[in-house]
């Protein structure tokens, strides 16, 4: 989530990753003639002027951050967002700059919620995400680190499911 530097009152969704909206809202703006939802000179951006559409038909921008505050719709793909090194990169600044929460590169900032990630464009990116999301199966056993966030009815480890031609 973004405020808008100029207007304090206009908070938008970084649209990249993609929008959830409520029945309502789609309501609202299936409802709506299109010229209500257009700002004049406000920018050429997509999701600044959705914020603006969803701001001027009285939808509220929701928090979908998960229980730990890590953003769940991300700007980048995990692969890159995994490099904490990154932080400190001018090309990625202007997640710190912009974001209304504080944003973090590294593998304890990626929720394990995650809802989308923006900048997949190969088509082998999608077969890899489908392949970690759909069917790798950690063992908490091999990740100590992890077991704490496992939720107490994986009491004995999880197998690596293996596929046999």
């Amino acid at each position: 989530m973004f405020p808008l530097q100029d207007e304090d009152a206009l908070e938008y969704m970084s649209g990249g990753a993609g929008y959830v909206l409520s029945r309502e809202a789609v309501r609202r703006l299936q409802d709506t003639n299109v010229k209500e939802c257009h700002v004049p000179g406000l920018t050429s951006y997509e999701d600044v002027n959705m914020g603006a559409c969803m701001k001027a038909l009285g939808v509220t921008a929701g928090d979908t951050r998960d229980s730990l505050g890590r953003p769940r719709f991300l700007p980048y793909p995990p692969w890159v967002l995994l490099d904490p090194s990154l932080q400190y990169q001018s090309k990625y600044s202007w997640l710190q700059r912009l974001s209304k929460y504080q944003f973090n590169f590294g593998a304890e900032y990626l929720s394990d919620q995650a809802v989308s990630f923006h900048e997949v464009r190969e088509p082998l990116h999608y077969y890899l995400l489908q392949y970690l999301i759909n069917e790798v199966r950690l063992s908490p056993a091999a990740w100590p680190s992890l077991q704490t966030s496992f939720p107490s009815h994986h009491d004995q480890p999880i197998p690596l499911r293996t596929h046999h031609p």
